[in-house]
């Protein structure tokens, strides 16, 4: 988890602290020649445009294992590179190609063109690169690969030969929602510290490139050369983001569909027309298909926000105490525990069991009890169920004295994302609750 003391805001804080004020610019009265990292207590000085820490190594914020941890995964065993996705690197300078799936995130900096007309180089260089550095960690604590850099814009693939497709689409979902909650929450705080009158945002366009259309090769001559995708779906993650408006986030009709993602966490964009907002459903410009017809791909705005309080990222929300909920999977009932689950983190198979652990550190007064409801959501649940889709609800009474881990098993039955809402609940009042996100696919 988060260091103890540290919030998740803190930890994003730090690290785009931490690197606004080593990226070389001169912001306020300027950046001393030491500087005290926020998240160890580290002391990073300027060797000319290297940044080195005590230790003669390149200082770096830790934000990495930080997300990671949050959301119950391992540690990196990979160095981080930029360019060709390191799968297909045996295609360079060659005339070979590989069909294979892979999810594309497309972000640019949202308000980066005015920073030019307000401040010298130095430092609108010093604000974009500590951004695009927070940016870049973030999209690489969910095992994105950065494939290119394009003044302001990142373009990353999540996914490759190995894994499932659909734990691709969850670490880009959840990259993207974090980048959002970051450009929204951090950024405009910290730019306001180092003196930045106008601050900066982030669009993301997301979608996802089945098999069969998206091919690997190498383009241009001898060395002057890169490996990359050829795609409509690549393509339209950047004209998805080029639609998205400031701190948006928005989703192509393959990557909704390849997980049945619940329509209750999308909202459909429209445009001013006149004194109105009318709908938009379709990427544009609509192009015409094969045969002549508009292709009437359909994008969606994602409610980040609400899609983030189903993961461990509901912590970082102001105000709020959600019940921590802790599960892990098993093959069957009182199995013994396959894996650890972080609510939202990656995708469990159908046919097996789910053990939720909700903790209460102390005993509310009045009768009390912890009540496990699920809400399931996708087609399957629908046509099996009907509008009821399935969902019902157990209450478990607490009892003796506290702490309290109050256990609950539910199998994994429809394709989807589907909620189980932890409350505590006394004379029939909802006292506090909380929400875990499960991906069954």
């Amino acid at each position: 988890m988060i260091a103890p003391g540290t919030s998740i805001k803190s930890a994003l804080g730090g690290d785009f602290g931490d690197r606004l004020r080593l990226s070389g610019g001169v912001l306020n009265a300027g950046f001393p020649e030491s500087v005290q990292l926020s998240d160890t207590g580290r002391t990073a000085t300027k060797s000319g445009s290297l940044i080195t820490n005590s230790a003669g190594t390149a200082a770096v914020a830790g934000l990495e294992p930080r997300l990671r941890d949050l959301f119950g995964r391992s540690e990196v065993t990979r160095e981080h590179s930029i360019g060709p996705h390191p799968d297909f690197l045996h295609l360079a300078e060659t005339a070979g190609e590989e069909y294979c799936p892979i999810v594309s995130l497309f972000m640019d900096i949202a308000g980066s063109t005015r920073l030019g007309l307000l401040y010298d180089l130095r430092q609108v260089r010093a604000i974009k690169s500590a951004f695009l550095q927070s940016a870049i960690a973030i999209v690489q604590s969910f095992d994105g690969h950065v494939h290119r850099l394009m003044g302001d814009a990142v373009l990353a693939f999540f996914g490759g030969k190995s894994g499932r497709t659909e734990n691709a689409v969850i670490d880009a979902l959840n990259a993207a929602a974090v980048l959002r909650w970051f450009a929204e929450n951090v950024v405009p705080e910290k730019l306001k510290e180092a003196g930045v009158r106008k601050s900066i945002g982030v669009r993301v366009g997301l979608d996802y490139g089945p098999e069969e259309k998206v091919l690997w090769s190498s383009y241009g001559v001898g060395p002057t050369h890169e490996v990359t995708a050829t795609s409509f779906h690549v393509d339209v993650a950047a004209k998805l983001q080029q639609a998205a408006g400031r701190n948006n986030v928005m989703l192509g009709q393959a990557l909704r569909e390849h997980i049945d993602f619940p329509e209750e966490l999308l909202r459909s964009k429209t445009i001013r027309r006149g004194t109105e907002d009318v709908p938009a459903p379709y990427v544009t410009p609509n192009h015409e298909g094969a045969d002549g017809r508009p292709v009437n791909y359909c994008q969606w705005l994602l409610d980040a926000d609400e899609y983030l309080r189903c993961t461990p990222f509901a912590l970082a929300f102001p105000g709020d105490s959600p019940i921590v909920v802790k599960a892990s999977v098993h093959d069957a009932k009182d199995a013994p525990e396959l894996y650890s689950l972080a609510p939202g983190g990656r995708a469990v198979p159908k046919d097996k069991w789910i053990k939720f652990r909700a903790r209460l550190p102390y005993t509310p007064h009045g009768k009390p009890e912890v009540v496990f409801r699920v809400e399931n959501h996708g087609r399957e649940a629908q046509e099996r169920d009907g509008d009821n889709r399935g969902n019902h609800e157990t209450a478990v009474p607490v009892r003796g004295n506290p702490p309290h881990e109050v256990e609950h098993w539910e199998p994994t039955v429809y394709r989807g994302l589907h909620y189980l809402d932890v409350m505590v609940r006394r004379d029939g009042r909802v006292v506090r609750a909380g929400r875990a996100g499960v991906y069954i696919l």
